[in-house]
């Protein structure tokens, strides 16, 4: 994973496979936003997913 993107107290954004991906033809980004929500800081994590898999996406999600 190779980070590509950082705004500071806001946004880290970074880019490769995770675990099993490493061996496919699949790559994805990861998006970790910051914000404050009620005196606290809320983390919102998402990862996108795209390639050729040789199983349909919603099984690639459970070995994630």
């Amino acid at each position: 994973m190779e980070i590509v993107m950082v705004v500071p107290g806001k946004l880290l954004a970074i880019a490769g496979g995770l675990g099993p991906l490493q061996s496919i033809a699949a790559t994805g980004s990861m998006k970790i936003m910051l914000s404050m929500a009620s005196g606290d800081t809320k983390l919102e994590v998402t990862y996108s997913l795209s390639g050729d898999l040789h199983t349909d996406m919603f099984s690639a999600a459970e070995f994630v």
